[in-house]
């Protein structure tokens, strides 16, 4: 009985400290499922929205379309409620950072919603909406199936639906963010986009003017970046999953490590208690030995 009390009186106190500290708040499977839901949702309409208003655009087809008549391109009312639907999007993405769980790429996230925000936003400046567009509709295709098969993760009866799920979203991720950004977005920035827009125009002549296709261009270069990042997380997910048999998430969630701790710690504390207790007569010295050991929270 003695005892019980001891591990209730401890547990209460590790769940006072999570709860002051947010914990609670952050943990729940909930808040994880509707962020799961929110993303899915938003992406599953972004790219919907995209493909309505991209469908009949040349540079869709032709990604030289993009350089060619630059920079007297015209943007349209669906072309512009797209890309700022899609910036703001972002910047609301950069801002939940802060409260969402925390995973162990936060801040590769972080720089990727910066980049984003920051292609977005100087493509916008001097009219390189068209291939910013061809950039943001490639990579919602894999996020649509990433956030559905998150959600799938929660129901222990859909492990099957998450495998599938997650062959499907390797597949498009490998053909969107390794394949077509790369070999066609990128590929064309630096090999059309000079000679079609500015004949005598050299990206490696740095003193030549205008810099912002320059600044452009490493921008796109800092997203396949994170891709190739991303991409050996992936790996390890696929690893795993062969392994294992079933897929997961191999970023570590940075609160679930804290509860981890706080468990073990509490294990601890409690064989420590027991310890001091048989080797005391008196159980209040016991207690003094245990508010010894919990003084540091």
């Amino acid at each position: 009985m003695e005892s019980y009390f001891i591990k209730a009186v401890i547990t209460s106190k590790f769940q006072i400290f999570d709860h002051l500290n947010g914990g609670f708040a952050r943990q729940t499977r909930s808040k994880r499922v509707l962020e799961c839901f929110w993303r899915f949702s938003y992406y599953t309409f972004a790219f919907a929205y995209g493909c309505m208003v991209l469908w009949d655009k040349s540079w869709l087809w032709d990604v030289k379309q993009c350089w060619i008549g630059y920079p007297f391109h015209t943007i349209d009312k669906s072309i512009w409620w797209y890309y700022m639907v899609e910036t703001s999007f972002y910047y609301s993405l950069m801002l939940a950072s802060f409260f969402d769980v925390k995973r162990s790429d936060f801040w590769q996230l972080m720089v990727h919603h910066i980049v984003t925000i920051a292609l977005l936003s100087s493509s916008f400046t001097i009219n390189f909406v068209r291939v910013g567009t061809l950039v943001l509709i490639s990579h919602d295709i894999a996020d649509i199936i990433l956030e559905f098969g998150k959600l799938t993760r929660y129901d222990r009866n859909l492990k099957n639906v998450t495998n599938i799920c997650f062959v499907v979203f390797l597949t498009s991720w490998i053909v969107t963010r390794l394949g077509y950004y790369p070999f066609v977005i990128v590929r064309s920035a630096l090999l059309d986009a000079a000679s079609l827009i500015q004949p005598d125009y050299e990206l490696l002549n740095l003193t030549q003017v205008p810099f912002a296709p320059r600044v452009i261009i490493l921008m796109l270069f800092t997203l396949l970046i994170l891709h190739i990042f991303w991409t050996v997380i992936i790996m390890k997910i696929v690893v795993k999953t062969v392994t294992q048999g079933e897929a997961g998430d191999v970023r570590s969630d940075s609160e679930a490590s804290e509860a981890d701790e706080s468990q073990k710690l509490v294990k601890i504390l409690i064989v420590q208690f027991k310890l001091s207790l048989s080797g005391l007569h008196s159980s209040n010295c016991g207690v003094k030995v245990f508010f010894c050991n919990f003084s540091f929270f």
